[in-house]
């Protein structure tokens, strides 16, 4: 395993996940290189610069940069991002590089305090040193990492991020086309649903864009949203029908699937 790196250079710097990568690389003891629109060194000073270079960039710009930047990182060194699609990202990176490449999804934002019980998606791509460095890191800040294949990341994130927000998004659009006062249902609300309530509200405050952008830049969401589409359609021919054997029935086989996978 390679030992740490003489300098990390985090293009996007400016950005909240990149500022908050900077103070942790900062924190673990490393030198950090900022780059981005409003710096004083330019993104390709500092991916020539440096050993280590992170894409810190929006979603969109992830391949741009790696076309831009790839052929400047040092052939020894690093190229890595922290995008949350990994498949065309890391595509883009080995094609434009020499270096090793490693695809990172930090799966938090950047309003938690440290790595500290975080988990962080590692996918492999070219070479071995920097990435066994690099899961070292975050197991020594206290993260737990997912090592796995970039398909595999991109079809769990359909689920884990695009459904999970188009989801809270859909319970949204759909009191306000009821008409129905947040603050009266607050007042009607069970526990549970008052942890929907703040999920949703969370929600709506974050960037319209980069939640755009979660669903729709990745090709594998169209169909996990059509599969709970067809699923919302059969329970509502069901509640039509009153059949409440099959309801139950449905209930049942969920139960027995989710309980099934989690002894495993």
């Amino acid at each position: 395993m390679k030992g740490p790196p003489d300098s990390i250079a985090v293009i996007g710097g400016e950005g909240r996940m990149g500022r908050w990568f900077i103070r942790f690389f900062e924190e673990m003891g490393l030198h950090v290189i900022s780059a981005g629109r409003n710096t004083s060194i330019t993104p390709k000073e500092a991916a020539r610069d440096a050993e280590v270079v992170v894409l810190a960039v929006p979603m969109h710009a992830v391949g741009e940069s790696a076309r831009e930047l790839g052929p400047y990182v040092r052939e020894k060194g690093l190229l890595t991002d922290i995008t949350s699609l990994k498949k065309e990202a890391m595509e883009e990176m080995m094609a434009h590089s020499k270096c090793e490449v490693v695809g990172t999804h930090p799966l938090f934002g950047p309003g938690e305090p440290g790595m500290v019980g975080q988990t962080v998606v590692i996918c492999p791509g070219r070479g071995e040193g920097w990435r066994d460095w690099l899961v070292g890191l975050f197991r020594d800040a206290g993260a737990h990492v997912v090592i796995t294949s970039p398909e595999e990341h991109d079809m769990m994130m359909t689920v884990v991020q695009g459904l999970n927000h188009i989801l809270n998004l859909a319970l949204g659009l759909t009191v306000m086309d009821l008409g129905v006062a947040p603050k009266e249902l607050r007042r009607f609300s069970t526990p549970s649903f008052g942890t929907r309530l703040r999920q949703i509200e969370h929600l709506l405050f974050q960037d319209p864009e980069l939640y755009a952008e979660l669903n729709m830049l990745n090709p594998k969401f169209p169909s996990t949203f059509r599969a709970f589409g067809e699923v919302c359609r059969r329970l509502l021919r069901l509640i039509e029908k009153e059949d409440k054997e099959e309801f139950a029935r449905l209930f049942r086989e969920a139960l027995k699937f989710f309980n099934d996978r989690s002894a495993l």
